[in-house]
């Protein structure tokens, strides 16, 4: 709250049109969830059985969920949250327009998107208006209840497959999902083809372009994983 007065109040550029927070999960009972705005507020965070229960059907289950609504509207009152969120058809449209333009304080996004083309490129677009400017990662915040930091992970269990009946050739499906799931159709799916959209050097995939990679392989941005929706690791060191 005070790092969000403070980019309001204390503009370090003498700015009056900053917008201290934003988030394209604002009004999205879904998404609020995982939200690390929200993540403070919320009460089942603690049990993680609980809280998969609550995952499952719309968040207002979450006693701390009001909490989290009550601080949003202290924020939209002190005109620290943008004051037109709601008039947006295009959360993430409006989220775009104010980072580039050096608006934006502190806000939530999906993963990787200050830098995925297709998410709008933020941070290459900013960078363009003011070269020194950056996006700095922040941790999720402490839950209010007892402290501890959480952080919402992928489905381990990735993708849900299925092969219809009427699908003409069964087999190449099944051999195919059987690739997926493979640690060599992992790294296909997450890196692409080796000369087309990476080089390997030293043995780590370095991309070759990517802009071209955000257009040519923008698979990566669907749920493709069969297994191990983080990627294929044989632990969490890897």
């Amino acid at each position: 709250y005070q790092v969000l007065k403070a980019f309001k109040e204390n503009n370090p550029d003498g700015r009056t049109d900053v917008i201290p927070f934003f988030s394209v999960a604002i009004g999205d009972e879904t998404a609020d969830r995982a939200d690390v705005m929200a993540m403070p507020f919320m009460t089942t965070l603690p049990d993680e059985h609980e809280f998969n229960i609550k995952s499952v059907f719309p968040v207002y289950g979450d006693e701390g969920y009001a909490d989290y609504l009550r601080f949003l509207n202290k924020l939209y009152n002190e005109e620290l949250l943008d004051q037109e969120y709601y008039t947006s058809n295009d959360l993430s449209a409006t989220l775009a327009e104010y980072v580039v333009n050096g608006q934006a304080g502190c806000f939530v996004t999906n993963v990787n998107g200050n830098v995925d083309n297709l998410r709008g490129g933020l941070l290459q677009h900013l960078k363009v208006n003011n070269p020194d400017a950056d996006i700095v990662s922040l941790p999720p915040l402490k839950n209010n209840h007892d402290g501890e930091i959480y952080n919402i992970e992928y489905a381990q269990n990735g993708a849900y497959c299925i092969v219809p009946k009427t699908c003409k050739n069964p087999e190449a499906a099944v051999t195919y999902m059987d690739w997926m799931a493979t640690q060599e159709g992992g790294f296909t799916l997450f890196h692409g083809f080796e000369d087309e959209h990476y080089k390997l050097e030293d043995g780590v995939p370095v991309v070759i372009d990517a802009d071209f990679n955000a257009v040519d392989k923008d698979w990566i941005r669907h749920d493709m994983f069969i297994i191990g929706n983080q990627g294929y690791f044989f632990s969490e060191d890897d």
